[in-house]
């Protein structure tokens, strides 16, 4: 098993798994407040070439490892994910 991470050090390049094991895609962003220690979320890119990016809300996260973030949703449940956008983002 994996050690766990803190939102606070998790870079850009970190994969993200669906809860049934699919990887979503890369993290891109981490979205936050580390002063106030306020986790947003994250942009993470997805699609065969990684150029589509889907913003998932910090309560979709589970956990967060060395090696991955585990999410709370299956790979069937991402698809809502495009819905979404990220605090501040006005388009």
């Amino acid at each position: 098993m994996a050690d766990p991470i803190s939102w606070l050090v998790l870079e850009p390049g970190h994969k993200t798994l669906t809860t049934d094991g699919e990887e979503l895609g890369t993290v891109k962003e981490v979205l936050g407040d580390a002063v106030a220690d306020i986790f947003d979320g994250l942009l993470v890119t997805t699609g065969a070439l990684g150029i589509d990016e889907k913003y998932v809300p910090a309560e979709l996260v589970d956990t967060i490892d060395s090696e991955a973030v585990h999410l709370t949703i299956s790979a069937a449940e991402s698809d809502r994910l495009g819905e979404l956008t990220p605090p501040g983002d006005d388009t």
